[in-house]
């Protein structure tokens, strides 16, 4: 028998090795070849999807009368109708996919007869609910997972044969720092506290940084992002002194880096010769054509944008007009045109009166007459003819806040009427709430509001425009020679005054200079705390003031003794500052009385226990706390937005562990807006319990209309 060296052809394991990784190659190229034809059979034979452009999508929703089905919808919606166990659940699940409670129910009111056989399957009867939001509900109106034009159907360009439709942009250098210096803070918090803990506090500061606006952000708000994310690192106290005193500095570094690459596109978009990604992008890309020439008709006949940019270089024939040299300094232009407000105001009229006469206008009249401001109108009205400043003293929960604009637009359709507000979740959610009483769609009526990157208004028809005072302040630096003209509004009403902010100050300030020489301006200063002698003597002549009374609800008050009965424990200073069990026999009355004199002052000072606060909101959504009511919503004050996070958590996990069904909300001025308006939507009863945890922007201006504890 020969060697089994001598039975091979090959002289050495190299050439062995070689050969067995020739034909494994040859056998993948084999398997892909058959992958590929599988694959290349499979498209062949699959349906060809439907692609439409917006304008096509709109122009079906109206042929198909789905906006009237949706509106007569809304007209029947009874937020307090009685729901099987299957109806709360699946209302609950719709909210839960991002759809309003309000939409959820005006599903199942308008789907209740043709769901019958399916009313005891939460699972059928949700899917039912969500087809039923996903045909009639406005396009810009659906939660973003289901929303047509963002990842459901795509729009046909031309030339898409030569590659994908969308590509990715590459992550920047700053980028790259950005997310570098959340992963090291992300690690350095595992390291330092609990996993619940970290994820909380981790959840807070990357939302505070990465909701910076880089790109529009001056060297202020950038500071103070920074600033804001040390001051959540501060709630833990020493375990994060490190934390503190390093991030500073990373931050400051990805700052840096953020200006050099900003600078550098700057000088790189200037080079003569030099493409832009836009222009690459249009060439393998091509464009949408039709969508492209609606928006621009949409930017000429809403924003008057052509007119005002391009107008005076472009001749009737569309020639372009000879301009002066390029080394002259252009002039500045005085005259901006009108900010808002510059169509024919009978035809929003019209609507108005439309709506007023619908029996949703009905309800909403009867409950607008029901406030206390109502009754003032005629006087404020009155009082704003004979005089150019009017003080208007209305105590909180009267209704100036969101009715006193319209009594000006209703009086006098042609009037532009800018409300100011101190933050800008008092602006969008009482543009939402005026919106909704005008029976309107935020941004497309009479209504819109902006703030600082964010607006929603149709400008040749917006009448009210609610806006922070920061905004004003730059559209007024805009105009120098010609400030608060006719132009800007023809009234003009500050809200809440009496926090006299730099902005408040320095708006009160530029009014007194520039009144005498504005006689048609009005403007309105309103508050439920201001001091109207120190604000009279601000101006020339003494303005008259307008008080409304508020109204007065039976309101219970616990106290946090009656908390320690209610959990079974209490605050004992000498351990260290914590919580102990008050079981029976315990402490004697001299004791208790003795602990008590001692934690009153201590107790202020501890830390916040998160695991206390869960359970006695748990307790009360319960309604086992005296007096507390078992339905309705809950709104908690936190000190900082980390506070805030962290609580959010601990309720969702008590939540899902069994405990009482809460549906626990954020609220803080780094939220966007989609997630700042959930906070007022009302959920229906039977689901799961609202609880709003906010910072002091829910103290002034904002309504949460279903809350029963606070």
């Amino acid at each position: 028998v020969a060697p089994l060296r001598a039975m091979s052809s090959f002289s050495s394991k190299a050439e062995r090795f070689a050969a067995e990784k020739q034909r494994d190659e040859e056998r993948r190229r084999e398997r892909n070849k058959r992958q590929a034809a599988r694959e290349n059979r499979r498209r062949a034979n699959a349906n060809a999807p439907i692609l439409l452009s917006k304008k096509m999508r709109s122009q079906l929703h109206a042929a198909l009368g789905l906006d009237e089905v949706y509106l007569a919808a809304a007209d029947d919606i009874d937020l307090d109708m009685e729901m099987e166990d299957a109806e709360s659940t699946a209302v609950t699940r719709c909210v839960d996919w991002g759809f309003t409670p309000s939409d959820a129910m005006r599903a199942l009111s308008a789907t209740r007869e043709e769901n019958s056989a399916e009313s005891n399957d939460s699972v059928a009867l949700a899917e039912q609910l969500r087809k039923w939001l996903c045909l009639h509900l406005p396009e810009d109106e659906l939660p973003e997972e289901f929303a047509a034009g963002r990842g459901q159907f795509e729009v046909h360009k031309a030339g898409a044969n030569k590659g994908p439709a969308t590509k990715a942009p590459a992550k920047s250098e700053f980028d790259g720092a950005l997310d570098s210096l959340l992963l090291w803070l992300q690690e350095e918090l595992s390291q330092s506290l609990s996993t619940s803990d970290a994820e909380a506090i981790f959840m807070s500061v990357e939302l505070v940084l990465r909701g910076v606006e880089f790109d529009t952000a001056d060297e202020t708000e950038l500071q103070e992002a920074g600033e804001n994310a040390v001051a959540i690192l501060e709630a833990e106290g020493d375990a994060l002194e490190g934390l503190r005193a390093e991030l500073p500095d990373r931050w400051r570094a990805t700052l840096e880096l953020h200006q050099r690459q900003s600078l550098a596109e700057a000088a790189a978009s200037t080079e003569p010769g030099k493409k832009g990604a836009s222009d690459d992008e249009a060439e393998h890309e091509g464009e949408d054509l039709e969508s492209t020439a609606a928006s621009t008709a949409d930017a000429r006949d809403a924003d008057g944008f052509w007119e005002e940019t391009c107008g005076h270089q472009v001749g009737n024939n569309g020639a372009l007009r000879t301009g002066t040299s390029s080394s002259s300094k252009p002039a500045r232009r005085q005259n901006r045109g009108p900010w808002f407000g510059f169509g024919d105001p009978s035809i929003m009229g019209s609507a108005f009166a439309a709506f007023t006469s619908s029996s949703a206008g009905q309800r909403m009249r009867k409950h607008r007459e029901s406030l206390p401001a109502a009754k003032s109108r005629e006087d404020l009205l009155k009082l704003m003819t004979k005089s150019q400043v009017l003080l208007v003293q209305g105590e909180t929960g009267c209704g100036k806040t969101t009715q006193v604009g319209q009594f000006l637009v209703e009086a006098d359709p042609s009037a532009r009427v800018v409300v100011t507000q101190p933050r800008r979740v008092a602006a969008v959610s009482v543009a939402s709430r005026v919106a909704e009483e005008r029976g309107e769609k935020l941004g497309a009526g009479a209504v819109g509001y902006s703030v600082r990157g964010e607006t929603q208004l149709r400008r040749d028809s917006c009448r009210l425009l609610f806006c922070t005072n920061g905004i004003l302040l730059r559209r007024l630096l805009g105009e120098p020679d010609d400030m608060f003209s006719n132009e800007t509004c023809t009234h003009l009403v500050i809200d809440e005054v009496h926090e006299r902010s730099v902005e408040i100050d320095l708006l009160l300030t530029l009014l007194s200079h520039k009144l005498g020489q504005r006689p048609k301006l009005r403007v309105l200063l309103m508050s439920a705390t201001m001091d109207v002698e120190q604000l009279s003597g601000m101006f020339p002549a003494k303005p008259p003031a307008v008080k409304i009374p508020g109204r007065t609800f039976p309101v219970s008050q616990l106290y946090l003794e009656d908390a320690e009965d209610a959990l079974g424990m209490y605050y004992n200073p000498e351990s260290g500052g914590g919580w102990e069990d008050a079981s029976p026999g315990i402490r004697t009355a001299a004791a208790e009385l003795e602990a008590t004199q001692k934690s009153k002052q201590q107790r202020f000072l501890a830390p916040l226990d998160f695991g206390i606060l869960g359970r006695l909101v748990n307790l009360a959504a319960r309604g086992e706390l005296k007096d507390c009511p078992k339905e309705g919503a809950i709104l908690i004050f936190m000190p900082g937005v980390g506070e805030i996070m962290r609580l959010t958590g601990e309720l969702q996990r008590g939540s899902e562990q069994g405990g009482c069904r809460l549906a626990p909300l954020p609220l803080h001025g780094a939220l966007p807006s989609e997630q700042q308006k959930r906070c007022f939507e009302v959920f229906p009863k039977g689901g799961p319990r609202k609880v709003v945890i906010s910072t002091n922007v829910a103290e002034t201006s904002v309504t949460v209309p279903d809350v029963t504890i606070v």
